[in-house]
């Protein structure tokens, strides 16, 4: 066992605070602001659970989370399978998995096999699926570690955690210099017209969980003048900085790409959850690379994803869900050489009928100065008018108006010879 990487003040405080809850209950919890460095910390507690002789069982949701995962704890010397596709154990002391991947091979793994469990953006643990495979591995402890442990839907997470040992928030993550602070730009974008847009219950619990509309809000945002309205402010107020977009759904995250690469060729790309896992794969990695600055996303970036050089987060995706917002700026917290401060671009509607979240909701703790709002300074130019629709003539009037042309091409050429004629010419 290879020693530990350095592990900042926090983390620290936080593993040794969660041995001492997992010694005398069976789970506990970490709360720790997007970009403090959650993987590192469980990893750390991973690591001293492998010392000790026990096998680690870490879940998440997502295939980035569990990649993520795998290649984290073996910095920390720790050999690690990710469960996929005909992947089998052979002496791996760590195993990441997504929570499907372990619920379909449940019964293949015994249930004193490991002796602890961490879940990944533990908010989703109170999820059948989680609660499934937790319940089969009942003698192990439990470590979830999230940034945003409020669930929208009024379930709490002390149904599955006994216990919070650690909460290091954003505000103490500034203020510590681990983090940087945000600005926040909101884009008023007259083309897109919310008012009609319905609420929708995306999921159940204590209470109903409801955001936009996903049909309404995708059909409001693809208006020409809608996407416009989103295009041509990112290219005016994200300077040069490495920009992630949260675009409605795949048709939104194209339509807003090609408007930007219309101007500006190449400076923009889709990755969304229906593409082919190698593609998306590439195009993450050459934006991280700096190929190109715009990187559009479809609910695919919102947790797990790593890239401190991002320093502005556009959210062209209205939403009413707090936790969304939050996940989604967390991405552009983390600093990076020559990185100031975040720049948090709002794209709202003029007309809504709807209470949305905005950065002032989702980093209050983060933000310089309060929230303000920029309207371009001219409408976007209206499209050229359509030619006026001309329909097909008949086959009689087409053969009529060539029988004219024959007609008058023959009369023109008999003229020029009796004319020549009278003339005397020969």
């Amino acid at each position: 066992m290879t020693a530990a990487l350095a592990l900042r003040p926090y983390q620290l405080e936080a593993v040794e605070a969660a041995e001492r809850d997992l010694a005398i209950a069976r789970s506990a919890l970490i709360e720790a602001a997007t970009g403090s460095g959650k993987t590192t910390t469980f990893s750390e507690l991973a690591r001293r659970t492998v010392g000790r002789g026990g096998r680690v069982l870490i879940l998440a949701h997502r295939r980035e989370l569990v990649d993520q995962a795998a290649e984290r704890v073996r910095l920390f010397g720790m050999s690690a399978l990710v469960l996929r596709g005909k992947a089998r154990w052979s002496g791996e002391a760590v195993v990441c998995a997504s929570v499907a991947a372990m619920r379909r091979r449940l019964a293949t793994w015994p249930p004193d096999f490991f002796a602890l469990v961490i879940v990944d953006e533990a908010h989703h643990a109170p999820a059948l699926g989680y609660q499934v495979v937790l319940a089969h591995f009942a003698g192990a402890r439990v470590l979830g570690v999230t940034a945003t442990p409020a669930r929208a839907d009024g379930v709490s997470l002390g149904t599955v955690f006994n216990r919070v040992s650690a909460r290091y928030g954003v505000r103490r993550a500034i203020a510590d210099g681990w983090l940087v602070s945000a600005r926040g730009l909101r884009v008023v974008v007259d083309g897109m017209d919310l008012s009609k847009v319905r609420l929708k219950t995306v999921a159940r619990g204590t209470r109903d969980v409801r955001d936009l509309h996903p049909g309404d809000l995708g059909a409001a945002a693809i208006a020409p003048a809608a996407v416009e309205g989103v295009a041509g402010p990112l290219l005016e107020l994200a300077g040069d900085r490495r920009t992630v977009v949260f675009a409605v759904d795949r048709r939104h995250a194209r339509a807003i790409a090609d408007a930007i690469n219309a101007r500006r060729p190449d400076a923009a790309r889709v990755v969304d959850g229906d593409m082919p896992a190698a593609e998306r794969a590439q195009n993450l990695a050459d934006h991280k690379a700096g190929a190109y600055q715009f990187l559009i996303n479809v609910m695919v970036l919102t947790e797990g994803y790593d890239d401190p050089a991002i320093a502005c987060v556009a959210m062209a995706r209205p939403t009413t869900s707090w936790v969304l917002y939050a996940q989604a700026c967390g991405r552009g917290l983390r600093p990076s050489p020559g990185k100031r401060d975040l720049l948090v671009l709002d794209f709202v509607g003029a007309a809504c009928a709807h209470n949305l979240v905005g950065p002032e909701d989702a980093l209050a703790g983060a933000l310089e100065a309060p929230v303000t709002v920029h309207r371009p300074a001219r409408k976007p130019s209206p499209a050229p008018a359509a030619p006026a629709y001309q329909p097909k003539p008949s086959w009689r009037a087409r053969m009529k108006a060539t029988a004219v042309k024959v007609v008058r091409g023959a009369a023109r050429g008999l003229l020029g010879m009796l004319k020549a004629w009278f003339s005397g010419d020969d």
